[in-house]
């Protein structure tokens, strides 16, 4: 079946920008457009993300995080965030904690493992640890960088963790006690 619609845009977009004491084309347009695929689909929505108005009386989408590929975690994490939506790869096993002189919480790797032969690699690279919040999503601005040998300072809580060498990965969820070391070894596959 085919819909005219060729006509209709420039009367949508002269219907939205009439009642606008400022005129935001942009805006104007891509509510004008998306009003009219809206009316071509039966009013049927053509996207379950939320509508809200801007200063422009046009309507835009607010953009949501992106959640990561689902699939269940081999390291326990914190009851409290939702980690279901996580793909991991390879494993990271605790190693214990070691008090520190001025209790602060870190993190240390202690060593980098090929998963299946337990050879041990080179692990000269950083890993990213990236803040968890309890609902399961990856916070954008709160990545922490480690090495093995030495030891990052940061808060307690869930991360996940991700490493990167000779084409092996290791991409899991580490949960961070308070006032302590926390130590692990890497396991890549």
């Amino acid at each position: 079946m085919r819909t005219h619609i060729k006509g209709s845009v420039p009367v949508i977009l002269l219907i939205a920008l009439a009642g606008c004491k400022t005129i935001n084309v942009e805006d104007a347009v891509n509510g004008a457009v998306a009003g009219a695929l809206g009316a071509m689909n039966s009013g049927n929505p053509t996207s379950t993300t939320p509508i809200t108005p801007n200063s422009g009386g046009a309507q835009t989408t607010t953009p949501q995080p992106a959640r990561l590929p689902t699939a269940s975690p081999t390291t326990p994490a914190a009851s409290n965030v939702d980690t279901s939506k996580i793909k991991t790869v390879g494993a990271i096993k605790p190693q214990g904690t070691d008090k520190n002189p001025r209790s602060l919480t870190q993190i240390s790797i202690d060593n980098c493992y090929q998963r299946e032969s337990g050879g041990v690699l080179g692990c000269d690279k950083f890993a990213v640890l990236s803040k968890l919040t309890p609902e399961g999503w990856v916070s954008e601005t709160k990545s922490f960088y480690v090495r093995r040998g030495s030891s990052e300072v940061l808060n307690s809580g869930t991360y996940l963790l991700e490493y990167s060498e000779s084409e092996m990965n290791v991409k899991n969820i580490v949960t961070l006690q308070s006032g302590v070391t926390n130590k692990f070894s890497l396991f890549l596959d």
